[in-house]
């Protein structure tokens, strides 16, 4: 408002000028026009002269002014309306809610001398369990016991380790059917009722961008406890959420050096060994999406990284 009302203010000045300005040179045509001025009257005329062009140059100067203070002004407005045209930033933050379907999918999986973690299927060859090859490889016989989002047990299942399917070999991915224990066949649940909700969940993007949000489901060693049921030594290990961001790419396992089509991840959410075969979530403008499958490494001096393998490396491999 305070713009506004100088430019109100700036002509009714110039119009006053201007008035002085006709009327000394009115006078100015008058004292000419007479004959035998004294020096008294040259000295007006001069001073009347000097008068008109010093109230020229205050014209001519407030004109510029006021020239400048609107473009200023229109700059000003412009840069406002802009910032207001501006799409408000998305908030890809991944809630609770979001992520509550899908935990019941990820589940621990126990080898004769390893333990992993994997997440359930329903893909073309049927029921499968998802993990890390070095999880499974090497053991004579490996099982799952999905749980429930409230930690309840829904059976205890075989997992096939004679014909894993991949579709990538290149991949540190085992895919392996399940059959319910001879031993669990009273109490388990039939294998077509566990909870396969990420076969439902779309793939993120081939290459989802740095700073995109990571949630990592499953069963890390730092989630272990050693316990005594009735006098025998055991463990017992909970399902753990794990959040973070995508912090770069693995681009060493991509053609030409390596033998993948797209890179791998590094992430910040914490990974430690029992993560291995877990799940890996992210979310863009499309909204919650399958990463890829966590797998725990040992990298650098004093850290260690925690790698997702791209989901599109894992089903998808050209």
């Amino acid at each position: 408002m305070k713009n506004q009302k100088g430019f109100v203010q700036i002509p009714l000045l110039i119009a006053i000028i201007a008035g002085v300005l006709v009327v000394g040179y009115w006078r100015f045509t008058q004292y000419q026009s007479k004959p035998g001025q004294d020096d008294k009257t040259q000295e007006f005329l001069q001073q009347q002269q000097q008068a008109l062009e010093e109230a020229q140059k205050e014209i001519d100067k407030l004109k510029q002014e006021s020239a400048t203070t609107k473009e200023k002004q229109e700059a000003l407005e412009q840069k406002v309306t802009g910032e207001q045209q501006k799409p408000k930033p998305q908030d890809f933050s991944i809630s609770t809610s979001e992520i509550g379907n899908y935990i019941g999918g990820v589940t621990k999986v126990n080898c004769s001398n390893v333990e992993g973690s994997g997440f359930l299927m329903n893909i073309d060859v049927g029921y499968v369990t998802v993990t890390n090859d070095h999880v499974v490889s090497g053991n004579s016989q490996c099982a799952v016991m999905p749980e429930d989002k409230n930690g309840e047990t829904l059976g205890h299942f075989q997992l096939n380790l004679s014909s894993p399917y991949e579709w990538n070999p290149y991949t540190d991915i085992a895919i392996l059917k399940m059959s319910i224990s001879p031993a669990a066949q009273s109490w388990s649940k039939p294998i077509t009722s566990l909870n396969y909700n990420l076969s439902n969940l779309k793939s993120c993007p081939s290459k989802m961008l740095e700073g995109s949000p990571v949630i990592v489901i499953g069963y890390p060693a730092f989630g272990k406890q050693q316990v005594q049921v009735q006098g025998y030594d055991s463990s017992i290990s909970s399902r753990q959420v794990t959040e973070g961001i995508i912090s770069g790419y693995d681009t060493a396992v991509v053609r030409p050096i390596g033998n993948l089509s797209y890179s791998n991840y590094y992430v910040s959410a914490k990974i430690d060994s029992g993560n291995s075969g877990g799940v890996a979530l992210s979310k863009d403008s499309g909204g919650l999406c399958l990463l890829g499958v966590a797998t725990w490494l040992s990298l650098g001096n004093f850290e260690t990284q925690g790698v997702v393998q791209n989901i599109h490396n894992v089903f998808y491999a050209e």
